[in-house]
């Protein structure tokens, strides 16, 4: 896992979906960038990986087969940090008056 300039990069999350089944298998790189899926099932997956501050990558179509490792390597991009606002509104507590005679 490197980014454009060939830097390492760690703690990224990568997802395998097997398109078939919906079946999800995730991991994180390590320190070095290298990641591993060991014990896929056999079949056809969508390989995704993110990291904070780096564009989403997405590879569909990638086929596994019996016997079979792949070395998949990954660059991923700099991209536009994401924000998310969460709003959270209360509702004013009811305030009465006591009238008195």
């Amino acid at each position: 896992m490197v980014d454009r300039t060939q830097a390492v990069v760690p703690g990224v999350k990568i997802e395998a979906l097997q398109t078939g089944t919906g079946a999800k298998f995730e991991t994180v790189s390590g320190n070095d960038g290298q990641y591993m899926l060991p014990f896929l099932p056999l079949g056809t997956y969508k390989l995704s990986a993110q990291a904070p501050g780096l564009k989403h990558y997405i590879r569909e179509g990638l086929t596994i087969s019996a016997s079979e490792r792949k070395a998949i390597d990954i660059q991923l991009e700099v991209g536009r940090m994401a924000e998310n606002v969460t709003i959270t509104a209360e509702m004013p507590l009811l305030q009465t008056v006591t009238v008195s005679v």
